[in-house]
């Protein structure tokens, strides 16, 4: 049945206003409802004159069943002649109404009879448009009222307006399995030859049996009587339970092709209001409130860590090596920071600025030229080689030529840089340097980067208030890079932002001040605004704050803008004709031209790291901002989630083949060994460095989020039954995706020939991929079901282990405390591990820990050594100030010479409040303290205690959980009233039996800490550590 205008009863019948007038009309004028041979008892039947059932019938004669009281309304439509058939208990001549109906020409096949009286007749002949009993291919499909077919046109009003063609397939079909099926099973061979003669014959498949009042569409009346008592004997031969049970079936097949088209408008109808419904956001639930973290390793973590191994240890050797290397740290990072304050300014003499001596003009250039070297894996497109050796011509110049300040700046901050690259290329034979007679010592290039580092402060304090030029970008993005690698990324974002500042001033955000430059001058700048902008969204994931500068406050570094830039500068060069010139037309072609072209592949990677650092920019806003579990709900969250996730995915996939990892090295060795190059080698590894670069970078990006996701699904388990995510599934994914992502980086590091001039900058993502996997071994090794996975994340740490060091040690001791806590850190913990490890597996062997024990004896005095040396600069520094003689005045000590000898300094010396301070002046205590070995413990002078943090407020990132995916400790959680979970009581700690012993335990290995805090979390953050004071 077709269900044209949506006002069909649930059965499947037409209820429409013409119908009902019919049957009341059917009731007024006293007809019988029902022929005797057609009642039947016990069968389901329709009831007489309250419903119609209606269908169309084909351009043949049909043999209708016995249908009580149903009508049918059509008109002749051509070929396809839809029948309204009523079935009152008396036939009334066909010759009665016959004025009432128009024949048209050329009719042979069509008959129409309608069931209203002469008064109904009267009302439907009106312009209305009427509803055909049955409806076209395409309006069934749209579900609109279908009407007559135009005789001219041969199409109904629809057909005509969207200019398609009018077919009835579909009733069509129906109809010929009816009929089959009717002569088969119901007539008798005279009767089916009968019934096979009637349908042959074009005129008599126009009648139908038992109608109301009808016409012709011929005025032939014998005949018409001959079809009417052929088809009245045919249906009174019937048999009347497979009459029933076909009827039956038609208000089946009606209903369920009603109620599909129904259910079809019904679903799109509800996914239109859900998806309006998730859209209002203040109606949705919001995840807890919670500002989240990427920090990874604090105290809490740490007392988490020596708790789930079930160490024997006590509190105090357990802290030991640790306490110890923070202890050193800490002081030769005070060290420093006096040497800033209190020595970068100059003295005075006679009117006259003495500033810090530099190296004789031949030292200068070594250094400059070793600088220049170890920056192009990093610092690309800022300086060039000949830019630092101009400086010194003009510094070392006898013609009195004098530097400005921005230009003093450059030169100093690229002398000190230089000093710190060369310390580490003289640790081994570097084969892309060249060597001459310079072969300074240590000493040397240390006094030598403390003096130009210190002038350099000197011009950074004059200039970083007021825009100079490019001249003070150059050298505050070196000096940027020199103090994230050697110092801390805290104090490097500070220099960061005085960059950008002035980066800003110069407008190197928009496309519009590069229009006049020249194409080397607008790449130089367009390469210092790049590392402004992606270094402000590394760090920003990286100390969880926000970012400076966000993608609207420029329009630069689109895609858009890099095509722009490459067709209109790079490729006139570089293609002669002007027709594969047009041929290029988006930036992905553009790029796969320069790519073949040594000197562009610089600005070729820096478009991927781009895109990168756009998706860096939204993991944060999404996930780390401070009001993202404010406005966004649940399930928002994890829309953006898993749009990042697929972003990520994307950007890797993406890829071009000499960016991928299975391809990078085949591509950039055959693209550099046809290329000519001053140095081949040198520069394919560098290209090499700068690919891993990225990898390291997208593959840290993935496990922040990942753990972040796992972190929001532990905090809001309550949310689970209303969202329409599934979260089994999510929670899986990210928990694997973190593991693999870092289990994939110490795989890459173990590929590369590490140096340290190189891949400096990929060691905090490295640090990150070795904390998570420590820390998913600890939380795994007790579970038999992830003893082989446990096994392999083993063996992948100590391999990673053993490539960092290096062969004989080579590579264990740095100049760099940054590294050398790594180093501290990362043997301490593989050494527990293991013994842990060898304890549950391998009873018959014994664990030897003397290997990682002596490691970290030579680590921790090699840092001692640094310190002792840093501490001896800042006295000398006061020599030759003249201030060390006020110092001493009302002391006894004497500081001059070897007065100041570590040997007899004892922590009986000190006064019991920490008197370290960086915003005072300095004093022989705090001169005796940084000199001596004794640790820093838990002073009072830091904030209240009411502000530090619990055992239960800790914001480190790591998802610590339960199989059943529920808090085992809340060391992910803000709710002061989370405890720990009984699956940290171990036989080893078992006698943790409340909450308040754990606390106070916990307050007491804390208290071992240098300060009481764990300054170092993959880098040192000393400038909250010095904040704390009051």
């Amino acid at each position: 049945m077709e269900n044209q205008g949506g006002d069909y009863s649930p059965n499947g019948f037409s209820n429409s206003a013409s119908n009902m007038n019919a049957v009341f009309n059917n009731e007024i004028t006293g007809r019988s409802d029902i022929s005797n041979v057609n009642h039947q008892t016990g069968t389901p039947r329709l009831v007489p004159e309250t419903q119609i059932w209606s269908m169309p019938v084909p351009d043949q004669l049909m043999t209708m069943p016995n249908r009580e009281n149903t009508h049918m309304t059509g008109s002749t439509v051509g070929p396809n002649i839809p029948i309204n058939v009523a079935y009152p208990n008396t036939i009334y001549s066909p010759t009665e109404h016959q004025s009432q109906f128009q024949t048209p020409q050329n009719r042979d096949i069509s008959t129409m009879m309608e069931h209203t009286n002469s008064n109904d007749m009267s009302g439907s002949g009106k312009n209305l448009k009427k509803r055909v009993s049955k409806a076209c291919d395409h309006c069934r499909k749209r579900k609109i009222r279908c009407d007559e077919v135009d005789q001219q046109t041969k199409k109904c009003s629809n057909c005509i307006k969207f200019q398609l063609p009018c077919t009835f397939k579909h009733r069509d079909e129906i109809l010929k399995k009816k009929r089959k099926l009717e002569i088969k099973h119901h007539a008798t061979p005279g009767e089916s030859l009968q019934t096979s003669n009637s349908i042959n014959n074009p005129v008599a498949s126009s009648s139908v049996p038992n109608s109301g009042r009808f016409e012709l569409l011929n005025g032939n009346s014998p005949l018409e009587s001959n079809i009417i008592d052929k088809v009245s004997n045919i249906q009174n031969n019937l048999n009347k339970k497979m009459n029933s049970k076909i009827e039956k079936l038609d208000r089946k097949m009606s209903y369920i092709i009603d109620s599909v088209a129904r259910l079809e408008w019904l679903l799109d109808k509800a996914v239109k209001k859900q998806e309006g419904k998730y859209k209002e956001k203040n109606n949705l639930p919001k995840p807890a409130r919670k500002i989240y973290s990427t920090a990874l390793l604090t105290a809490q973590k740490l007392y988490w860590f020596k708790q789930s191994l079930g160490v024997k240890a006590s509190n105090e050797e357990f802290l030991s090596p640790i306490s110890e290397i923070l202890s050193i740290s800490l002081k030769w990072y005070a060290t420093q920071m006096k040497k800033f304050m209190d020595l970068s300014s100059p003295a005075f003499f006679s009117s006259e600025i003495i500033l810090y001596s530099l190296p004789p003009k031949q030292q200068a250039k070594r250094l400059l030229e070793n600088f220049h070297a170890t920056l192009l894996s990093s610092v690309t497109g800022i300086i060039s080689l000949k830019e630092c050796l101009d400086l010194a011509e003009k510094y070392y110049s006898e013609s009195g030529e004098k530097l400005t300040y921005p230009e003093h700046l450059l030169l100093n901050v690229c002398l000190c840089s230089g000093a710190s690259a060369t310390q580490s290329i003289i640790r081994g034979d570097s084969k892309f340097l060249r060597k001459d007679r310079y072969d300074p010592t240590s000493q040397e290039l240390k006094k030598i980067e403390n003096v130009a580092l210190l002038n350099a402060m000197y011009y950074y304090h004059k200039l970083s208030t007021i825009c100079s030029g490019t001249r003070t970008l150059q050298a505050l993005l070196l000096l940027n890079r020199y103090f994230q690698l050697t110092y801390d990324t805290e104090l490097a974002n500070c220099i960061l932002g005085t960059a950008i500042r002035l980066a800003v001033d110069m407008e190197l955000n928009r496309k519009s001040s590069y229009k006049s430059l020249d194409f080397e001058e607008a790449i130089r700048r367009r390469s210092m605004w790049w590392h402004c902008f992606c270094t402000d969204k590394l760090y920003s994931l990286m100390l969880s704050r926000p970012p400076i500068v966000g993608e609207r406050d420029m329009d630069m570094l689109t895609d858009q803008n890099y095509y722009e830039v490459i067709k209109t500068n790079i490729l006139p060069d570089l293609i002669d004709k002007k027709e594969d010139l047009d041929k290029i037309t988006d930036v992905n072609s553009a790029l796969n031209v320069v790519v073949n072209f040594c000197q562009h592949i610089s600005l070729f990677i820096s478009y991927y790291v781009s895109k990168l650092v756009s998706i860096e920019s939204k993991i944060y806003s999404t996930c780390f901002a401070v009001r993202s579990t404010l406005d966004l709900s649940f399930d928002a969250m994890l829309d953006k989630i898993k749009d990042l996730n697929d972003s990520l995915n994307n950007w890797r996939d993406n890829l071009h083949v000499s960016m991928k990892l299975k391809s990078y090295k085949q591509y950039l060795s055959v693209l550099y060994a046809q290329k000519s190059q001053e140095n081949p080698a040198l520069s394919f590894e560098i290209a090499c460095s700068r690919v891993l670069n990225c990898h390291f970078r997208a593959l840290y990006s993935k496990v922040i989020l990942s753990m972040v996701t796992t972190s929001l699904l532990i905090d809001n388990e309550r949310l689970y039954k209303g969202s329409r995510h599934d979260i089994p599934q999510l929670f899986i994914l990210f928990s694997s995706q973190y593991l693999n992502a870092s289990k994939e980086m110490l795989q890459l590091f173990q590929g590369i020939n590490y140096q340290a001039h190189m891949y400096n900058e990929v060691m905090y993502q490295f640090s990150t991929a070795v904390f998570v996997l420590f820390f998913y071994v600890v939380d795994n090794i007790n579970d038999l079901k992830k003893k082989g996975e446990v096994k392999e994340i083993i063996d992948i740490l100590k391999k990673s282990y053993d490539r960092l060091v290096g062969e004989n040690d080579e590579q264990l001791l740095f100049d760099n405390v940054k590294w050398n806590t790594l180093i501290v850190f990362y043997s301490h913990f593989l050494k527990y591990v293991l013994q842990r490890y060898h304890a549950l597996n391998d009873s018959t062997s014994i664990f030897d820990s003397k290997p990682y024990d002596e490691t970290i004896t030579k680590v921790i005095m090699h840092s001692r050594k640094i310190k002792d040396e840093t501490v001896d600069q800042l006295i000398m520094s006061l020599k030759s100030y003249g201030s060390l003689h006020s110092l001493q005045k009302g002391n006894e000590a004497d500081l001059a010479d070897d007065g100041l000898n570590t040997n007899d300094i004892s922590s009986e010396d000190f006064a019991v409040e920490a008197p370290i301070n960086l915003f005072g002046e300095l004093s022989v205590e705090i001169l005796k303290l940084l000199k001596s070995h004794s640790p820093i413990s838990n002073f009072g002078d830091l904030s209240p205690s009411s502000n530090r943090k619990g055992i239960s407020d800790d914001s480190s990132l790591y998802p610590i959980r339960s199989d059943l995916t529920s808090l085992v400790y809340p060391i992910h959680s803000s709710d002061t009233g989370d405890t720990l979970s009984s699956d940290l009581e171990t036989p080893e700690n078992s006698n943790f039996n409340s909450d308040s012993a754990i606390k106070e335990d916990f307050e007491a290995f804390r208290a071992l800490l240098p300060l009481g805090k764990l300054i170092y979390d993959r880098d040192y953050s000393f400038v909250n550590t010095f904040r704390d004071y009051e």
